[in-house]
């Protein structure tokens, strides 16, 4: 998980979570080799950032009768409408959907 200052900027600093207490995180300066510093953030003054997360896995293609497909994920239809999820195309025949978090 990631989070940044609660000032609303989308463009902030994002710090990586390594820890989390009930009022603090534990945050890496993001250093390459992970031996970097860490750092105690209050979570009063921190946000977690919305982040798309990979559910491709958790997703079926079900055929209807008409032979068309619909995708789903956990039961319920991923519509093109929903902007929660991005869904896009790896290859000929392989799809990434991910879901916003």
């Amino acid at each position: 998980m990631k989070v940044q200052r609660r000032s609303g900027s989308e463009y902030g600093r994002k710090w990586e979570v390594v820890e989390e207490s009930p009022n603090h995180y534990i945050v890496s300066d993001g250093s390459p080799n992970g031996e970097g510093l860490a750092y105690c953030l209050r979570k009063r003054d921190y946000e977690p950032v919305q982040e798309w997360v990979d559910v491709t896995q958790q997703c079926s293609l079900l055929e209807d009768g008409y032979g068309r497909y619909s995708l789903f994920h956990n039961g319920c239809a991923v519509e093109a409408s929903n902007k929660r999820y991005r869904v896009t195309k790896n290859g000929v025949v392989v799809y990434k959907v991910e879901v916003k978090r």
